[in-house]
């Protein structure tokens, strides 16, 4: 089970879990969408783009059908969509069909997944989709401004084929300029060049299959992998890559597995040496430190005292109290000389343990699954499909009326108030609210917040569900108080040290907000 703190990373991975089959649609009136109705649909306001001779608009884009393909570089079915979308591009190019892949995603990240996938259309960078609560989703509007196809999901590219067959031929010049960029400078320094986070999901996939070879030089390899940890690390006015240096820690279980199962000692002594290194370089990026803090501990062999004196040395200069858990929790399984409290069972984390034992058995595919986990993955359905197509109103309805039915610790129970707040969790990441939207959900959530809740990790996601929608609409002196109360009530270290970093937030922007006034 991964740890709490990854919960912001885990929201996005989990979108693609929501992408359903394409459905597609032709508006019922198929009305003509004007050039301030096509900016409010996407705005091309970041001015970050590939591909493209220079900037494009609205206005020159008239007379041509235009496919916007909203996308990110994590989503799966935006990926496997690309050799179909370059496909079409040179298809109807004498349509002067112009391809647009908008993504939220900032340039240094997008642009290196569209070289790396061979994006063939323009793509538009760092530019807010308001309009959009899946991925992918494509939007065809034809020559005449209409918006003739809409679709989620897998791109159905016999209907998109058929609608630009009927757009007449032209003679239009070619907008695309392939591999120029516009609007954007990259500024990473000359010893990050070449370290992007596309060019590392190959450093590590090449990697994993010199280990599964039984290449020798693994080590030499995995200390060329961590150089994209150290290369990413902010210097002078650049800020680094944070994003690279988190997937090369997210890689680190997976190798120190295939490692240890191929009994690749010189591997794991390098792989210990490049975690004592990272840590060593203090990363600016909390969740990055606290997941090399953990590592150490599940890495490293219980008794290594060079480890040991590593983790407690570290623990005295660090001030983050998430980092300052996930150290003393290393430190306890490495430092087998002293006694530690022992961490408080949680029922929640049995009963979803008892959940992947049972749909891993060879029997759930014959005998189906036991009553109760049919049930809760019934109801767990049916509040998937609420959440994703009904009103904010009614998604918080559906929430709460389960919460309250469902209070006891059986399996069943657990389970359920265990989705309902990871899917909390994971809303305003899937679902574009607007600014009342959010302030009713920060509200019911902070309610939900300051609720008794027996078990202690159901109440550490109830205060991460929180803190991923935000409290800005709340007020802040009691959002304060109610964490302050909590943080003295609470017994168990691993919800208190999540509390304590959120006072420690709220504080920080208090203390900007005030230093900002007049």
């Amino acid at each position: 089970m991964k740890d709490p703190f990854r919960h912001h990373a885990a929201c996005l991975c989990m979108v693609a879990v929501f992408i359903g089959i394409a459905v597609s649609r032709a508006t019922a009136q198929s009305p003509t969408v004007s050039v301030s109705d096509q900016e409010k649909l996407c705005a091309f306001d970041s001015g970050a783009w590939l591909n493209v001779a220079h900037k494009l608009n609205w206005s020159e884009l008239k007379n041509r059908p235009v496919l916007l393909e909203f996308w990110a570089s994590w989503c799966p079915s935006c990926i496997r969509q690309i050799p179909r979308l370059n496909t079409l591009q040179k298809r109807f190019e004498d349509r002067g069909l112009i391809i647009i892949g908008v993504t939220e995603e900032a340039p240094s990240r997008a642009f290196a997944y569209a070289k790396k996938l061979g994006m063939g259309y323009a793509v538009c960078a760092n530019q807010r989709t308001p309009g959009v609560s899946m991925l992918p989703t494509s939007i065809l509007i034809d020559p005449n401004g209409v918006i003739v196809l809409e679709a989620t999901g897998d791109i159905p590219m016999d209907q998109l084929a058929a609608r630009l067959e009927k757009c007449p031929k032209v003679n239009l010049p070619s907008l695309l300029r392939a591999g120029h960029i516009v609007g954007y400078t990259e500024n990473r320094p000359p010893r990050s060049r070449g370290y992007d986070q596309a060019a590392l999901q190959d450093e590590i996939h090449r990697i994993i299959n010199k280990v599964e070879a039984g290449d020798s030089d693994a080590a030499l390899a995995i200390a060329g992998l961590f150089e994209y940890f150290s290369r990413n690390l902010p210097v002078g006015d650049w800020q680094g890559d944070r994003e690279c240096r988190s997937e090369v820690l997210d890689c680190v279980f997976e190798l120190h597995a295939v490692l240890g199962k191929y009994a690749k000692q010189s591997g794991l002594l390098q792989l210990r040496h490049e975690l004592k290194q990272a840590i060593a370089l203090h990363d600016p990026d909390w969740p990055n430190r606290a997941t090399l803090a953990r590592q150490v501990g599940s890495v490293y062999l219980a008794g290594d005292q060079s480890a040991i004196t590593f983790l407690q040395d570290e623990l005295k200069r660090e001030n983050n109290p998430v980092v300052q858990l996930h150290l003393t929790n290393s430190l306890q399984r490495l430092d087998t000389s002293r006694t530690y409290p022992q961490r408080q069972i949680s029922r929640c984390d049995t009963a979803i343990r008892q959940y992947q034992e049972a749909r891993d058995k060879w029997s759930a595919k014959f005998l189906g699954m036991p009553r109760d986990i049919k049930q809760f993955e019934a109801t767990a359905d049916r509040l998937d499909k609420i959440m994703h197509e009904e009103a904010i109103e009614a998604v918080i309805e559906s929430f709460a009326g389960e919460l309250s039915r469902h209070r006891t610790d059986s399996r069943q129970d657990l389970l359920l108030r265990n989705h309902i707040l990871e899917r909390a969790g994971m809303l305003t990441a899937i679902r574009k609210l607007s600014s009342s939207e959010k302030q009713l959900f920060q509200e019911w959530l902070f309610q939900l917040f300051q609720k008794d809740e027996q078990d202690w990790r159901l109440r550490l996601k109830t205060w991460l569900a929180l803190d991923a929608a935000g409290v800005e609409w709340l007020d802040q002196d009691q959002v304060r108080r109610v964490l302050e109360a909590r943080i003295q009530s609470e017994q168990v270290p691993d919800v208190r040290a999540y509390l304590e970093l959120g006072k420690m937030e709220l504080n920080n922007k208090a203390k900007k907000a005030f230093a900002g006034s007049p």
